[in-house]
């Protein structure tokens, strides 16, 4: 489940390009920038000491069109496996920063994701390619929302002096597809940074996101030139650095960091192998943190909460029993959670051949979803670490990979059979790994609508119904305009979290 986290790097450096200037940008002319290239920068990115990879950012004039680019490659490591992320994302925008064209290009498996879009008469038409399929979306524009070159023009216009404050809406499609991300700006009193072996006077901005599920806070120092010499994001129990340096620098020198196990947490006990639920206690360790939210369905019922400590049960139930608890109303948006997106193609022909070779399509719902999960069990016969985060398409060519890929997999062919699914993203207890006892790693597992529910199935772990093992964070469709709510929702959670038993019941 891990390999989901590096996507928040991925959408922090695309997000916020307006921070990364020069005093050739700062001394141009805004409305009659030069043609051709005309700003260039490298910025290393390190997590918790090791530098994970780059970012690469540029400017062209074209005509009367601002061209940017935003290259990112990063390393990430499990164990002796390294995982490579790599996205590039340009845009196309008028002199004046309205937005008109964008291209992401993201690789997070063997098989890059391209999304293309386009901005006329209030529209974006949004075209997402993988293999050789291609799906396209349109929805409304967001009045008033900036890209790269308009947040860069704010940024300028707005300066340095300390007390500015103002907020812009940015549109970044690895956060959101349909809609722009609130972005809040304070600029703060300049102060001495350590940058690269020397000290360095520049002011600090503090940039506050607003997301469903909470903000994300980055810190940047900028220099008298309006270089931003340093930018950091606190993930969790991480830190997450950014330095301007050059292209020789940028490239070189890489030490992927281990995501896996700085994120397991220790329980004080074990859990019997015949446990039939469990009561855990979950709180944060930083009480300034966004309050805790998790799911309460039928595989886990939240007993007592407050902004910063909930006590959950977990674990299974006589279905034969039938009360107002067990029974969860349908969601808001059916079509989600049946509906075709980039991890889940249902319009696939390779997967829906996959899915009615497994019963035939009298099989009783419940019965079907038993099968499609032990076929997914089997099916990934490649039961590796080094799978980046691939769709469901990519699986069905090439049965590899972990929790993640079994997970997508088994959606996408319930979702062909007519069976509403969702992507589950936890923690899953773990006896003994790597010489640690009594653990709770990250983790990823399917979610079935049945029988007025959603029930859990787990091909990787080959277990159907609840676990009292499993304790459920967050959950999604995958649609394509909640990627970044899934992800940045466990920002908070990762090496903030200490969970403890509070009973078993056998």
């Amino acid at each position: 489940m891990e390999k989901i986290i590096p996507y928040v790097f991925i959408t922090l450096a695309v997000l916020f390009p307006g921070d990364k200037l020069t005093a050739s940008l700062k001394d141009i002319d805004l409305n009659n920038p030069p043609h051709g290239l005309f700003l260039e920068e490298w910025m290393e990115i390190y997590l918790s000491g090791s530098k994970i990879g780059y970012a690469h950012y540029s400017l062209v004039r074209k005509g009367d069109d601002i061209h940017s680019m935003m290259q990112t490659r990063m390393q990430f490591s499990r164990g002796p496996i390294t995982l490579k992320l790599e996205t590039d994302q340009g845009t196309v925008e008028s002199i004046d920063g309205q937005p008109k064209k964008f291209t992401m290009r993201t690789t997070m498996a063997g098989i890059p994701v391209v999304t293309e879009g386009e901005i006329t008469d209030g529209k974006i038409t949004i075209s997402t390619r993988q293999l050789e399929m291609t799906r396209k979306e349109e929805y409304d524009w967001p009045t008033g929302a900036l890209m790269t070159w308009g947040v860069n023009r704010e940024s300028l216009e707005r300066g340095y002096a300390p007390g500015t404050i103002y907020t812009v809406d940015v549109y970044s499609p690895d956060m959101h597809l349909n809609k722009a991300v609130s972005s809040h700006v304070e600029v703060g009193e300049r102060e001495i940074v350590n940058y690269r072996g020397h000290e360095q006077t520049a002011s600090k901005l503090i940039t506050t996101v607003n997301l469903d599920l909470g903000d994300i806070t980055t810190h940047s120092w900028v220099d008298e030139k309006g270089v931003t010499v340093k930018s950091s994001l606190q993930f969790g129990g991480m830190q997450v650095l950014m330095y301007a340096t050059d292209e020789n620098t940028a490239l070189t020198d890489f030490v992927p960091a281990d995501l896996f196990t700085h994120t397991l947490l220790t329980l004080d006990q074990s859990i019997p192998e015949d446990a039939r639920a469990v009561i855990y206690r979950l709180s944060l360790k930083n009480k300034q943190l966004n309050p805790l939210l998790l799911p309460d369905t039928y595989c886990q019922k939240v007993l007592e909460k407050n902004e910063r400590e909930i006590l959950l049960r977990v674990g299974g139930h006589d279905r034969s029993e039938k009360n107002e608890r067990m029974v969860e109303p349908f969601f808001d948006n059916q079509s989600a959670y049946l509906n075709s997106n980039s991890y889940i193609s249902t319009d696939d022909e390779e997967l829906i051949d996959i899915a009615y070779s497994i019963a035939g399509i009298n099989t009783e719902k419940s019965d079907l979803a038993s099968q499609l999960r032990e076929f997914t069990t089997h099916y990934i016969t490649d039961k590796t670490l080094s799978v980046g985060f691939a769709s469901a398409s990519e699986v069905a060519r090439n049965p590899s990979g972990d929790c993640t890929e079994h997970a997508v997999f088994l959606a996408a062919l319930g979702r062909i059979r007519g069976i509403p699914s969702r992507v589950v993203s936890g923690l899953a207890y773990i006896p003994d790994y790597l010489g640690k006892k009594n653990v709770l790693g990250y983790h990823m597992w399917t979610q079935f609508y049945l029988e007025d529910r959603w029930i859990d199935y787990d091909a990787a772990l080959k277990t159907s119904d609840c676990s009292p093992s499993r304790i459920a964070i967050y959950t999604s469709s995958l649609e394509d305009n909640n990627m970044a709510d899934f992800a940045f929702a466990l920002m908070d959670v990762i090496g903030q979290l200490e969970v403890s038993i509070d009973s078993v019941e056998n």
